[in-house]
């Protein structure tokens, strides 16, 4: 089954937002059913969670140089 978003609006990504895919994500649902939940394209909810998870390792590794 085809996933659509109808009538889907610009995601203004905000912490709430941001946390809210995180959780969706870490609670193992199907990018289908996160991007259902979230009213954004799949494609527009994988592209946030991939530049997240990015940001949230190179934040890991400036800790790394800090010590």
């Amino acid at each position: 089954m085809r996933h659509r978003v109808v009538n889907a609006k610009k995601m203004n990504w905000d912490a709430a937002a941001d946390a809210k895919l995180l959780h969706l994500f870490s609670q193992g649902l199907h990018k289908n059913d996160v991007a259902r939940e979230m009213g954004t394209s799949i494609s527009s909810s994988e592209a946030r969670y991939r530049k997240l998870k990015k940001k949230e390792q190179n934040n890991g590794n400036q800790e790394a140089y800090k010590n």
